[in-house]
């Protein structure tokens, strides 16, 4: 069987932080769960101290707080650059998350990709994975796209679907209308995959596929879908 994810990376953060990482504290005024943890190495690294760890554990919680505030269902838990690959992170979502109830989580698997970086990738997501399988909540098989991240072209995504391998697979996207705004990463192009995700003929390879597009909480045991498979 085969089945679509549409992966659209979000963030509820007001701004781009790196206080977690440089071990500084958090100002009191910060409005809570709005920073980003920072997108370094120095992050993992501070995990060896407490103090550090006590505000990551905080600000995730802030996280699941602002985000129980919208009153919006929860399809799937994810972390920016992939912070959550972290154990000690990936602890504190699930402790945070368990009076929410998370039904999936995204794990950064591509295969098919060369290299250290990539391998040791899978290595931490098949990690993640296993923990989070044994938990009953929802895990993707693999994504796709990750290897083009901000060039994931329309001929890209034909390409890929064409090859669509079985399984539940998430679609990495990072789509926008403007290739340039406040934060954008420099090169991205943003609008490509905008027009990857919206052209006729990318519809046409998904439904050639034979693949079925839902949302990652389509796949939890709660979801009425499943309950009436």
């Amino acid at each position: 069987m085969r089945s679509i994810l549409l992966g659209l990376p979000t963030s509820m953060a007001e701004a781009s932080v790196a206080m977690l990482a440089r071990g500084c504290q958090l100002p009191e005024a910060r409005k809570s769960g709005t920073v980003r943890l920072a997108l370094c190495a120095k992050t993992i690294l501070s995990m060896g101290n407490p103090a550090a760890r006590a505000q990551m554990r905080a600000e995730v919680a802030a996280q699941f707080a602002a985000f129980a505030a919208t009153g919006l269902p929860l399809d799937h838990v994810n972390a920016h650059k992939h912070f959550h690959l972290h154990p000690m992170i990936a602890s504190a979502i699930l402790d945070a998350g368990a009076a929410l109830g998370i039904p999936a989580m995204r794990v950064p698997v591509e295969h098919g990709t060369s290299g250290m970086g990539a391998a040791a990738m899978r290595w931490w997501a098949g990690l993640l994975g296993r923990r989070l399988r044994r938990r009953g909540i929802v895990v993707n098989d693999q994504v796709i796209g990750l290897a083009q991240t901000g060039a994931f072209t329309p001929e890209a995504m034909q390409t890929a679907l064409a090859a669509l391998p079985d399984g539940l697979t998430e679609l990495y996207t990072h789509p926008a209308t403007a290739d340039i705004w406040p934060g954008s990463a420099p090169g991205y192009r943003y609008r490509a995959e905008l027009a990857a995700l919206t052209a006729p003929a990318t519809r046409a390879a998904l439904v050639a596929s034979g693949a079925q597009a839902a949302p990652f909480a389509h796949w939890a045991p709660s979801h009425p879908a499943q309950k009436a498979a």
